[in-house]
């Protein structure tokens, strides 16, 4: 069997993508891709996570919290030391790279991949 190439086409006549249309379709790879996106606030040490995360979690959004402490608490106990250590090496400068295992709303357990870095405000 042979592999061809996946080619996107855009008619020449087609309108420029517009923010709008580029933000619809960053969304909706996201999702396909079941990625979440997240942002750590040092002041007051909040955690946003997408209502993405927390529907791959089962979670509904009165269920969602962006404290930190009180997110940590959905990592598996075993992981928690390994996730807040990459956080932390994380304010360094260092990039934000781990595997970990996250307890969803039924109980069952979900292997994540947290990928980030630090940005200044």
């Amino acid at each position: 069997a042979a592999i061809a190439p996946l080619r996107h086409a855009v008619p020449a006549h087609a309108p420029a993508p517009t923010i709008e249309h580029g933000t619809s379709g960053y969304a909706a790879a996201v999702r396909g891709a079941e990625l979440a996106v997240w942002n750590w606030r040092l002041d007051g040490n909040r955690l946003y996570l997408s209502p993405h995360f927390w529907s791959l979690m089962g979670y509904a959004a009165e269920d969602r919290s962006d404290d930190l402490d009180t997110v940590l608490t959905h990592v598996v106990e075993e992981d928690r030391r390994t996730v807040t250590a990459a956080l932390e090496r994380g304010i360094l400068g260092e990039p934000v790279l781990l595997d970990f295992r996250a307890r969803r709303k039924d109980g069952g357990v979900r292997w994540l991949r947290a990928r980030g870095a630090a940005y200044p405000d």
